[in-house]
């Protein structure tokens, strides 16, 4: 009798702090008798315990692994990969997409529309075309919903089994696939062909959406090409990624191959002037995140100072160097070098962004407020025009216009978890604590923290305070009871 295989503890066992889905690990073939998805992985979980398993591998990916809370390039990242998905055969609807501290070269998803990219991911792509490959492969994952068909044919064997059959899914390649069948000595020899159909699947389905989403899917051959020679020239981060995701001349003639046989749909993202595009993205990451910041700074000076590159890569490597002054604290320099960009593009709201955003990093808090305030005023749903007006408006000691700021935000883009870790701090600060409490366990309940949502609701609605009214009580007491509803379901989902 095979046994039931709880959530936690699957998750627990399947090691998945250093389990992350392959970028593309297998090599690409012709697209060909793709599973129908009416069979009986669609029994193991519906959409809801999908979302319900994903919240949980996330829970744990998240508490061993380090993770960018800049709301700027977390909007360009969802925008890009929320237009890819909405390409592919199956409806994700809302996606969560993550962004990963991490130079490695990868990306992952687990059920649930949860995707995760590596700063080092947009590092190493050259354009794109090439980042969007990566991401429609990770949705060609979702869409074949291969970690749940990896649980459905799991059921036959023990409950360690099963969870290093989930890890080596998630891990991906020819390395994952050799963690599944040395987890178990009995397990047949053709979970290593299984391994390969998954990729074959995605890679198959991934270079179809991301041609229907606009993108050249020549462009996923030439990013593992490329991938192959920096492995010859350089080793290290790239030679370590390839040695579990290897790329061989076969695999990159096959997808070139393929990309000669799909037309590129006239539907590519187009992204809005005040938002990010891939070269600014990429230069905001490398000042955000690169190591040591000196090197970048470095980088960034040396391109600005090259008068031989063309005007726009002299204002994105600008743009670049003013956020890592302010990531090194070089606030004279920054604001130097935001005179100069501003004489270039005067009307640039991106930078415009930057300017706000160094006001605010060097406490000049009224000018935060007053440029921020324009800046939300042309776009009132632009996440970051809405974080950092209330940054600035709270740094100001302003707490009811930032309140009002926020749970208008919340209204209008309730996904955007940033926003009640902010209200509760400025419902805190203005001394609304019951408040406070309420959207903290409404972040904790989004997040899947249920137990601690609970002991906290519980523990300040027991207590005085001068913001208690029958409204928020009952605002409080219906959550309860929801959160107690989700803790159940979850405590009881077996796989």
């Amino acid at each position: 009798m095979t046994p039931k295989l709880r959530l936690r503890s699957l998750i627990k066992q399947a090691g998945l702090a250093g389990a992350l889905c392959c970028v593309i690990a297998s090599p690409l073939l012709n697209a060909q008798n793709l599973p129908e998805l009416s069979d009986s992985a669609t029994l193991i979980m519906n959409s809801e315990q999908e979302k319900m398993f994903g919240k949980q591998v996330m829970l744990s990916v998240r508490a061993r692994s380090k993770f960018s809370d800049d709301v700027l390039l977390l909007d360009y990242f969802t925008t890009l990969a929320s237009h890819i998905a909405r390409h592919s055969p199956r409806d994700f609807g809302r996606l969560t997409v993550s962004l990963a501290i991490d130079p490695t070269i990868n990306a992952f998803a687990v059920p649930g529309g949860y995707i995760t990219i590596n700063t080092g991911l947009i590092d190493s792509t050259r354009n794109e075309d090439e980042l969007a490959s990566v991401i429609a492969h990770e949705i060609g994952h979702q869409s074949q919903r291969h970690i749940t068909r990896a649980i459905e044919r799991s059921k036959q064997l023990t409950l360690p089994a099963t969870a290093a059959m989930l890890g080596g899914i998630l891990l991906g390649g020819q390395a994952g696939a050799a963690a599944v069948i040395s987890a178990q000595g009995v397990v047949a020899a053709d979970q290593l062909s299984y391994s390969r159909t998954f990729e074959r699947e995605a890679d198959a389905t991934g270079m179809n959406i991301l041609a229907a989403a606009g993108y050249d899917p020549i462009a996923m051959p030439s990013f593992f090409s490329q991938l192959e020679k920096q492995s010859r020239l350089y080793g290290g981060p790239v030679l370590e990624f390839l040695s579990t995701h290897p790329v061989n001349t076969d695999r990159i003639a096959d997808g070139r191959s393929r990309a000669r046989r799909l037309e590129p749909s006239p539907d590519q993202l187009i992204p809005a002037d005040d938002r990010l595009d891939y070269a600014h993205a990429e230069a905001r990451t490398l000042a955000l995140y690169d190591e040591p910041v000196a090197n970048t700074i470095k980088h960034f000076e040396h391109t600005l100072n090259n008068t031989q590159l063309d005007e726009r890569t002299q204002q994105i490597a600008a743009y670049g160097l003013i956020i890592a002054y302010i990531r090194n604290d070089q606030y004279a320099k920054s604001v130097e070098t935001f005179r100069q960009l501003r004489l270039r593009a005067p009307d640039n709201p991106l930078y415009r962004l930057a300017g706000a955003e160094l006001a605010l990093a060097s406490t000049d808090a009224i000018l935060a407020v007053n440029l921020f305030e324009q800046l939300y005023q042309t776009d009132r749903s632009h996440p970051a025009y809405v974080k950092g007006y209330a940054s600035a408006l709270i740094h100001n000691a302003d707490n009811e216009a930032a309140i009002r700021v926020l749970r208008k935000s919340i209204r209008h883009r309730p996904e955007l978890d940033w926003t009640y870790d902010m209200l509760a701090r400025a419902y805190a600060a203005d001394g609304k604590i019951l408040h406070a409490t309420f959207i903290e366990a409404q972040q904790l309940e989004r997040a899947g923290l249920y137990r601690r949502a609970l002991i906290l609701l519980k523990q300040q609605t027991s207590l005085n305070h001068s913001d208690s009214s029958e409204y928020l009580t009952a605002s409080i007491n219906g959550l309860i009871k929801q959160i107690e509803e989700e803790k159940r379901q979850l405590d009881n989902f077996d796989l």
